[in-house]
């Protein structure tokens, strides 16, 4: 029995990490040409629900086949807590109480006999209708397969007068179990499933007190229940699709277009910029390295524009240098710096550009003063 319960909670926890599969962290990306549904990030606080249920152990074991099926049905009940962690696999925990009822060996003496159970499972749940059919929002029926382990106890045997001719081991003891079933779940409402499921758990030969030659016993919970659903951060109740928000999409566009209309007011000005210089001296190369707000990377358009520069520093000559500054006035230091040694980085490592021809200045003004015939390479920055 112990082979059989490491067995059946190594199978457990492959089952629960498989349940775990990051399907939780999916944005909607934005194209409004793809019509693939994703779910809302959600947090460790949601999809949590508690049960209550009622019902019937159902008990087998030791000659239980001499008893009519009635007669092995005894009253029980369960409270359980869980979490869905995705909409196809999820855990709880639950307690369950109920009673049991045994037959001894009737060619000794014909005799049955009660004893009560309490103990507590943790199961994984296996949402099958949303593996086969998808997920689905407000789904009305949802079967569930149980998978679990758990530990039992048994006590408060019935005092029989005849256990001096048939001893039944009436102590009470702590017995390992594993379990499996299924459950149907009827969506009621946002806030209510209402449940029927039935769990087969599976014990050692001794469960009902007895050392027959059955090496396991059991009893299956049949129980009708209720699920409550609590509320996710967001007011939601259960997973739920992205949906778009024209208000946001429409102010992430315009911010995209305010960006776009910098950029072009910056080349504009330093086209400008270039046709004045090349008509004074056309010594002085420029070029401008655009890059995103607030950011210090060259995408792969701008590297394109380090390429440019570092071949015009090559064609003027072993005299010529090549000078980083900024576009416009006031400089955010530190974003300058960080940006204008990302180029010279890329000038030195990808371009073989000595580091001794490259200088940071970041007043413009002061490149602007530097002497007509001075043969370089102007790289301005937009920031």
């Amino acid at each position: 029995m112990r082979k059989l319960y490491l067995t059946s909670l190594l199978t457990f926890l492959v089952c629960v990490l498989y349940a775990q599969e990051p399907v939780e962290q999916v944005y909607w990306t934005g194209d409004v040409t793809n019509n693939e549904k994703v779910l809302n990030k959600t947090k460790f606080r949601d999809n949590w629900f508690a049960g209550i249920h009622g019902g019937s152990f159902v008990s087998w074991g030791s000659y239980g086949s001499h008893l009519s099926f009635w007669r092995h049905v005894r009253p029980a009940g369960a409270v359980s807590v869980g979490k869905w962690l995705a909409p196809f696999g999820g855990v709880r925990l639950q307690a369950v109480m109920g009673g049991n009822i045994g037959q001894t060996d009737p060619s000794v003496i014909d005799k049955s006999y009660t004893w009560h159970t309490v103990g507590g499972s943790i199961d994984g749940l296996f949402n099958l209708t949303n593996i086969v059919c998808k997920y689905k929002e407000d789904r009305l029926f949802n079967l569930i397969f149980i998978i679990g382990v758990g530990l039992e106890n048994t006590y408060k045997f019935s005092k029989e007068g005849w256990y001096d001719q048939y001893p039944i081991n009436t102590r009470s003891r702590n017995r390992a179990s594993w379990r499996m079933g299924l459950q149907a779940s009827f969506r009621l409402n946002s806030v209510l499933d209402l449940t029927v499921e039935a769990v087969n758990n599976i014990l050692d030969g001794s469960y009902d007190g007895q050392h027959a030659k059955n090496r396991v016993d059991g009893h299956v919970n049949a129980f009708l229940g209720l699920n409550y659903r609590f509320k996710n951060f967001d007011g939601t109740r259960q997973f739920t699709f992205l949906r778009r928000d024209a208000s946001t999409v429409n102010a992430l566009n315009d911010e995209i277009n305010a960006q776009r209309a910098k950029i072009n007011e910056l080349e504009r000005r330093q086209a400008a910029t270039r046709v004045e210089k090349q008509v004074v001296n056309l010594a002085h190369v420029t070029t401008l390295i655009a890059f995103t707000p607030k950011s210090s990377e060259i995408n792969e358009l701008q590297q394109l524009n380090v390429y440019t520069a570092a071949e015009a520093l090559k064609k003027l000559g072993n005299d010529a240098d090549l000078y980083i500054t900024s576009s416009a006035k006031p400089v955010d230091t530190d974003l300058f710096v960080g940006r204008a040694n990302a180029i010279r980085t890329m000038l030195i490592e990808k371009m073989n550009v000595p580091a001794g021809r490259i200088f940071m200045e970041k007043d413009p003004a002061v490149i602007q003063s530097l002497d007509a015939d001075q043969n370089c390479v102007i790289v301005y920055i937009n920031e």
